[in-house]
């Protein structure tokens, strides 16, 4: 390109039929430059409106933990709560397991030593029952033979 033409101002350029190649040239050249320039103003905007979010989204999760501490306290609370009567009931039910425990090993003492008396007693019984029976049996004897010997008599 020859000097004279790259000195030539942008409104010659632009000058002419709207249509023309150096026409379009000059405004499509124009509008990079416009977009270009926006560039760094729409970089720095994006950084300041991430910036702005991210810190919402600091707020937001700030509350959420905040919130979700309060929850998980009055939860903790109340599973503390129904830990505490969970175990006073198992503390009573094994008072009243280990009463019933005592009162069935005195019923058990006592039936034992029943038993031990009612076998003493049964042995006794069965001692006398044997002794009268051979008495029985000695008198049926001696009966049998009184009865023999008054059939030879009378006969």
């Amino acid at each position: 390109m020859p000097a004279t033409e790259a000195a030539v101002p942008a409104a010659v350029w632009c000058a002419g039929d709207p249509n023309s190649f150096p026409v379009h040239l000059a405004l499509f050249t124009n509008a990079q430059w416009h977009a270009a320039a926006l560039i760094p103003r729409a970089i720095k905007e994006s950084g300041e409106l991430i910036d702005r979010y991210l810190a919402n989204c600091r707020q937001e999760t700030a509350a959420l933990v905040k919130n979700l501490n309060t929850v998980a306290r009055d939860n903790t609370i109340e599973l503390k709560g129904v830990i505490k009567a969970h175990a006073e009931q198992v503390n009573e039910s094994g008072v009243l397991v280990r009463n019933q425990l005592w009162q069935t090993e005195a019923a058990a003492k006592r039936i034992a030593k029943e038993l031990l008396v009612g076998s003493v007693q049964w042995s006794e019984a069965k001692k006398d029952f044997m002794a009268e029976r051979q008495k029985l049996a000695q008198v049926r004897i001696e009966l049998a033979a009184r009865a023999r010997w008054r059939d030879t008599f009378i006969r």
